[in-house]
């Protein structure tokens, strides 16, 4: 049994932490303001920060509420793993109402116009250090504590099937990027239903505002487990592509990625989950009503993704 706040709002925060954690009243709360309003009561989860020092996930729907619970599970155990991933840590947390409370880490999230000013040492740096955390997340260390936990994860659910881009999509675009749409869902089909890896415990939402980096770019924390899941370990990649404007990042990401896990990288999986990221980002927000990040529009992001598709080495699943 769950329940969660009545509203987003800062008295609302304040009266569930005087439930949950009475010492933290009396600091100012500031809510997150990178919150947006989709109308899905899944989403109805946001952040605020407490003073200086403290961060408070909360919930004002039931969706969102057993969502927020069962990261809240999946935090405490991965903490338990022999090798954890620099995961947030759970300093107090509640199921009535649903909240966590968690120390403020300090730092910078990863974004591609710093990548874009950094040399090709730093990006190199930068890849280790992602491919450090992926491992973390995918290495049976992980799975088992998770397992002994009891936590049942699902498998991950990206932002929209190819019969969704092809039926909601395509109907949105001109007749070339339809076309372009439509030849990419066949390949996506056909790329992902190669072998699938075994399983491993993905992050799920792995991109560059869940990471916290310091000025040497040493990753402090990875941040949202509210889409880990269990999956093919490529899913985790799928953002990397479009994290700064070259592939830089993501070659050196995967070239660390398989020097330290020995598995193999296919290009091919990462692009198709890529493929179904970009796309499917684009619909669910444009039948929302919702701003594409940068002012960009579905067939903007269609031609920027062609182009990081026209330069990678694809067509082996």
């Amino acid at each position: 049994m769950v329940s969660w706040l009545a509203e987003r709002s800062v008295d609302a925060v304040a009266a569930a932490l005087e439930k949950v954690c009475p010492e933290l009243v009396g600091p100012p709360i500031e809510l997150h303001d990178m919150w947006v309003e989709t109308g899905n009561p899944l989403w109805a989860r946001s952040s605020a920060f407490v003073g200086d020092a403290w961060v408070v996930k909360f919930a004002w729907s039931e969706p969102a509420a057993i969502k927020l619970e069962r990261e809240i599970h999946t935090l405490l155990a991965v903490a338990t793993s022999d090798r954890p991933p620099p995961v947030r840590r759970v300093s107090a947390w509640s199921s009535d109402p649903v909240l966590m409370v968690s120390p403020f880490v300090p730092g910078s999230p990863v974004l591609g116009n710093a990548i874009a000013r950094s040399s090709a040492a730093q990006v190199h740096h930068l890849g280790g250090e992602l491919a450090n955390m992926l491992a973390a997340f995918h290495d049976p260390a992980t799975h088992g504590a998770i397992e002994r936990s009891g936590v049942r994860l699902p498998p991950p659910t990206p932002q929209a099937t190819t019969a969704e881009l092809r039926a909601r999509l395509s109907p949105m675009l001109d007749a070339p990027r339809r076309a372009c749409v439509e030849g990419w869902c066949d390949w996506v089909d056909g790329a992902l239903a190669a072998h699938e890896p075994e399983p491993v415990i993905l992050h799920g939402d792995f991109h560059g505002y869940n990471l916290v980096v310091d000025e040497s770019q040493q990753v402090q924390a990875v941040l949202d487990l509210e889409e880990a899941s269990l999956g093919d370990y490529h899913y985790d990649f799928r953002y990397l592509p479009a994290q700064e404007p070259t592939l830089g990042l993501l070659l050196a990401t995967v070239e660390s990625y398989e020097r330290l896990t020995k598995r193999r990288v296919s290009l091919d999986r990462v692009m198709a989950w890529h493929v179904r990221t970009v796309l499917g980002d684009a619909l669910w927000r444009t039948e929302a009503e919702v701003a594409l990040p940068g002012g960009g529009t579905p067939a903007s992001w269609i031609d920027e993704l062609d182009a990081r598709m026209t330069e990678l080495p694809l067509g082996k699943a």
